[in-house]
């Protein structure tokens, strides 16, 4: 199993649920402990319900490289960038490092895909991004408030079954008329991550 420090102190078993705003690096501080695992050999499953691939991919190549996703975007990069960036490429693609990148994920279908890398690949942390993008199942809960307690339940259940850490994130935005919940609207990006030759 990872070493404590790499996943915040957490263990098998736990859940952790983190939330907060837009704009307060929730998916870049979990990508990056991902890293740390993914790094040390130890496999890692991520639910990316918000990024799409070439999203994802771009950060990732940011992170591991030092260059901004701004220069990557613009394709700003010198001869010594892009040999760095196929050499760390070729680094990524032998992780065990598996994202998948559909939204709007059912409680059931997520622990379909885990158990299914669980016993192919033996996972040792998954991260769900994020809470208001997977499917909630109003129509079967009646209402929001009921609706993400089962879910949180759910996935707590789910850890202690697979006897390894969670983390859930949730981003809430408040609306100027009233406190729901707002899906932020995402952009696209080149440089898809599964397309890394």
């Amino acid at each position: 199993f990872p070493s404590h420090d790499k996943v915040g102190g957490a263990s098998g078993g736990d859940l952790i649920v983190w939330g907060g705003y837009p704009g307060t690096f929730k998916t870049g501080i979990t990508m990056q402990i991902a890293e740390n695992i993914a790094n040390e050999g130890e496999p890692v499953l991520f639910f990316e319900m918000e990024m799409s691939e070439e999203q994802f991919g771009m950060r990732e190549l940011a992170m591991n490289t030092n260059i901004s996703t701004f220069r990557l975007k613009k394709g700003d990069v010198s001869e010594y960038d892009i040999s760095l960036i196929e050499q760390k490429k070729q680094i990524l693609k032998s992780r065990k490092y598996f994202v998948e990148f559909k939204g709007n994920l059912s409680i059931n279908e997520i622990k379909i895909k885990a158990y299914s890398y669980l016993n192919k690949y033996g996972i040792k942390l998954i991260i769900i991004d994020y809470l208001a993008l997977a499917n909630l199942e109003l129509n079967k809960y009646g209402n929001m408030e009921v609706a993400i307690s089962e879910f949180v339940r759910e996935c707590k259940g789910l850890a202690k079954e697979l006897d390894i850490p969670i983390i859930l994130l949730a981003q809430f935005t408040k609306d100027n008329d009233n406190n729901k919940l707002k899906i932020p609207h995402t952009g696209l990006l080149k440089g898809g991550y599964r397309d890394w030759e």
